[in-house]
């Protein structure tokens, strides 16, 4: 287990040095979600080449250690897509929302007596529970799942990483309601969703925020939460406005507004 601890150990220090917490898991989800599933290949090999040195490290590992390392890779991309989805519109997000939640909670229908069994923690179910080819997986989502890599997993290891990573992904959610809740704009976009997008992307490529370290998704979210609105697919809408005769008509109607201003100032108040 040491040189498993060890790759551990490694790995949370990578994530920490990414800024990476489970929380706020859109900060450097791409490189997250690879340095959490490279240890876990790692971890793979060595487990099925090198084996473990006693019952008592095989069940600590399918116990504890394999849960934690797998359920990360399905919350990070889980966010991965959320954050993604999102910048497409609130019905996409929604939806995604929903086909996780049943998702989940076909697993904790089909395995509550099971789920009951982990949550007791019975030291007698140990080598039963989490030693392989010690327990018949019955005939379901989970049971099939553990036939695909037998040398690596327990039905219950298995299980328990599906309800680490439900946990994750609701804690994720709320944390992400409870700021959207926090911050209520009272600021509404009369103008039209292409003139927005327009702003969006000048301001983006012109990395006058965050000097550019930003992404397009992150700031369509912030944008859409400012401005209360729904801008839908703004990748689509960047490339209609690309093939307009005049791609910036927004931007040459503010030059306009704003020359027009100073131009009145100075007749009004010369120097």
């Amino acid at each position: 287990m040491k040189r498993i601890n060890k790759m551990v150990s490694q790995m949370n220090s990578d994530l920490n040095g990414l800024g990476y917490a489970d929380l706020t898991a859109n900060i450097n989800s791409e490189k997250a979600l690879n340095c959490v599933t490279d240890t876990f290949f790692k971890i793979r090999t060595y487990v099925t080449q090198s084996g473990f040195k006693s019952i008592e490290d095989e069940i600590q590992f399918f116990k504890t250690v394999r849960p934690k390392v797998a359920s990360r890779i399905g919350f990070i991309a889980f966010v991965i897509e959320y954050m993604h989805i999102s910048t497409i519109s609130v019905q996409v997000r929604e939806d995604l929302i929903n086909q996780k939640s049943s998702y989940f909670k076909l697993i904790i229908t089909e395995n509550k007596n099971h789920i009951v069994r982990i949550n007791r923690d019975m030291k007698e179910d140990d080598d039963k529970f989490y030693i392989r080819n010690k327990f018949t997986a019955p005939t379901n989502m989970i049971g099939n799942e553990v036939l695909l890599d037998p040398n690596f997993t327990t039905f219950h290891s298995l299980l328990k990483e599906k309800l680490l990573t439900y946990e994750l992904i609701q804690k994720f959610l709320n944390n992400v309601s409870e700021s959207a809740e926090k911050y209520l704009s009272p600021l509404v976009w009369t103008g039209s969703k292409a003139a927005l997008t327009e702003l969006m992307y000048s301001l983006y490529h012109a990395q006058s925020l965050n000097n550019g370290n930003l992404d397009i998704r992150l700031l369509t979210q912030t944008f859409e939460k400012i401005f209360n609105i729904d801008l839908g697919d703004v990748y689509r809408t960047f490339h209609e406005i690309k093939n307009r005769n005049e791609p910036t008509i927004f931007l040459e109607k503010l030059k306009s507004v704003i020359l027009n201003k100073v131009e009145e100032d100075d007749r009004f108040h010369p120097e």
